[in-house]
């Protein structure tokens, strides 16, 4: 148990020295939370945050709702009842959705749980919930040859 693992606090520690197993669920949830935090805090700072502030001071915190299928990242958005509809626009990024209301220019940004095409989204409106359909990015294995020496 003297190895040395990453993200490894004192706590986790304690609980690993003291034999037993209940560590183990603890450490991968810590892990996991530190480096999702690392991976949108580098590279997307705007997704720390669920709404942006605009230049008058306040930003957008409409609902939404994220899932994902073997293709798609799926966003629900519920536009609210005190805004006009065709006001909201939309733009699409490879790792977040930004969400912006004209002629305010208050904005959000939605990070998305995985890479996608961000060329290739969709959306429809229906009922106030405006349904974004973003493929997920297919990374294709690339093969190199192999040169073969023959002896």
């Amino acid at each position: 148990m003297g190895g040395h693992f990453p993200f490894m606090n004192d706590k986790i520690k304690k609980k690993m020295g003291a034999g037993g197993t209940d560590w183990v669920e603890e450490y991968v949830q810590d892990v996991l939370k530190r480096t999702f935090s690392q991976r949108t805090g580098s590279f997307f700072p705007e997704a720390n945050e669920r709404a942006e502030t605009s230049e008058s001071g306040h930003g957008l915190d409409y609902d939404y709702e994220t899932f994902e299928t073997h293709n798609n990242v799926i966003v629900r958005i519920t536009v609210p009842e005190d805004v006009q509809v065709r006001n909201v626009r939309l733009y699409a990024g490879s790792m977040q959705l930004k969400v912006e209301q004209d002629p305010t220019r208050k904005s959000m940004y939605i990070p998305l749980p995985s890479e996608v095409e961000g060329g290739s989204v969709k959306a429809s409106l229906k009922d106030r919930v405006l349904e974004v359909r973003c493929p997920r990015r297919q990374e294709a294995e690339v093969f190199q040859e192999v040169r073969v020496r023959y002896l």
